[in-house]
């Protein structure tokens, strides 16, 4: 009987452990999405500076506005049966990862 309390306890332990990974990995790719959010310039241009709570009333027309843009970019991108957003969008995206800043604000 004590051993298979034993192998129960392994079993949900296992179940415990393969839960914390995969939310620390939904976390982390949150966190990255984040990142590249911020790398766009789009919060900065809006006003917004990390360490702002953006989850509050005096942000929420600027949160509102970063989501519409995304929602933007991904109607584009659903709606282009040739390529030419996904590639103009990739561009932009590979030129500020290879140089590690985002658009100036005069862009």
């Amino acid at each position: 009987m004590n051993d298979n309390r034993m192998q129960l306890n392994h079993a949900r332990s296992k179940i415990v452990t393969k839960s914390q990974q995969k939310r620390k990995a939904e976390a982390s790719t949150k966190f990255a999405y984040g990142g590249l959010v911020h790398k766009s310039n789009l919060p900065s241009y809006l006003g917004l500076e990390l360490g702002d709570y953006v989850h509050n009333e005096e942000h929420y027309e600027k949160e509102a506005i970063i989501l519409g843009a995304l929602i933007d970019a991904y109607e584009n991108l659903i709606n282009d049966p040739y390529g030419d957003k996904r590639d103009h969008y990739r561009f932009l995206g590979e030129k500020s990862l290879k140089y590690g800043k985002g658009p100036s604000p005069s862009s």
